[in-house]
């Protein structure tokens, strides 16, 4: 069966495995005649980690194993904060990656923060 997180590094093609995930929504939203053009992904940091998943999301995709360059992820508060002295990268917990049209207006009421995801260690 389907994973209930998936390992994003672990993609020889993470961007297309990104794009399959807002294929699968626009199939899922067919009668809401969703189209791929129009779909933006949206995320949210969950309080959970990966051992703590025991099964996938009604739609969208968990992804785990990512990690935070120069801050770190404030579970209790849900937010990013400044790193602990010395630590360069900080596990992110897992992450809820799903969807939104950008017509929908969904996106424009939604505080958002656009972070990059480097697939390699060269930016």
């Amino acid at each position: 069966g389907r994973p209930s997180s998936f390992w994003l590094a672990g993609f020889t093609n993470p961007t297309g495995f990104l794009t399959a995930n807002r294929q699968e929504l626009c199939r899922k939203h067919s009668k809401d005649n969703w189209a791929l053009d129009d779909i933006v992904s949206t995320t949210e940091v969950l309080k959970l980690e990966a051992n703590e998943v025991r099964w996938g999301p009604d739609e969208g995709v968990y992804l785990r194993g990512l990690y935070l360059a120069g801050c770190r992820w404030d579970k209790p508060n849900a937010r990013l904060v400044d790193p602990h002295p010395k630590v360069l990268h900080a596990p992110l917990p897992v992450l809820w990656i799903g969807g939104a049209t950008t017509s929908g207006g969904k996106r424009d009421k939604m505080l958002h923060y656009e972070c990059p995801c480097y697939k390699s260690p060269a930016r």
